[in-house]
C-alpha cells in the first residue's frame, strides 16, 4: 500500500524528485535515492552531498513487518552505496540507521559516509558523524550512479533510473 503524503512512495512514482534526479538503484524491492536537499536545509548549513537513503519498495513502517527478501534487499542496496562511497570519496565507514519519522512513516535506512573523523550522533540525524562532500548532492548523486551502472552492473539484477 503506498500512501499519496509519503515521501519515498512519491520518489519511486516519479511524483518527487531528490539530488540526481530522483533513485539510483531500484529493483523490486529495494530502492535508493540521495537525501533530498530540501527537507534537510533546516538542519544542516550546507548540502547533504554523499548521504543516501535506502527503502523498501513496499510501503512498510516498522522493520518488524518486512519480509526477508526484502531485508536482502535491502541489504543489497545498503551494501552497493557502502562500496560507492568508499571507493568513489573515500569514505572510511558508511553509518547505517532508520531515523525519525515524522514526516516520513516509510521505514528507511541513512547511509552516511564517515571520513575518520570522532563519530557522534548528536541530537539529529548524525549531526556530529556527517562531514559533506566537496562536490554538490547533484552531483554525488549522478556520481554514485554512474559508478553503480559500471561496476555493479555485472549481475543482472540491478535496475538504475
Amino acid at each position: 500500500m503506498k500512501t499519496t503524503d509519503c515521501f519515498s512512495c512519491a520518489v519511486l512514482n516519479g511524483t518527487a524528485t531528490t539530488p540526481g534526479n530522483g533513485m539510483i538503484w531500484c529493483d523490486d524491492l529495494a530502492m535508493a535515492n540521495h537525501h533530498e536537499d530540501e527537507r534537510s536545509s533546516e538542519t544542516y548549513t550546507s548540502s547533504p552531498a554523499g548521504w543516501f537513503i535506502v527503502c523498501p519498495v513496499r510501503h512498510v513502517t516498522r522493520t518488524y513487518d518486512l519480509t526477508g527478501s526484502e531485508w536482502l534487499a535491502i541489504g543489497r542496496a545498503v551494501k552497493a552505496i557502502d562500496s560507492a562511497l568508499t571507493e568513489l570519496y573515500g569514505s572510511q565507514r558508511t553509518l547505517v540507521a532508520s531515523l525519525g519519522w515524522f514526516n516520513n512513516d516509510h521505514i528507511h535506512f541513512h547511509c552516511v559516509p564517515t571520513f575518520g573523523e570522532s563519530v557522534s550522533l548528536g541530537s539529529k540525524n548524525f549531526d556530529g558523524a556527517y562531514t559533506p562532500l566537496k562536490i554538490s548532492s547533484d552531483e554525488a548523486a549522478k556520481q554514485v550512479k554512474v559508478f553503480l551502472r559500471e561496476k555493479l552492473m555485472q549481475n543482472n539484477r540491478l535496475q538504475l533510473f
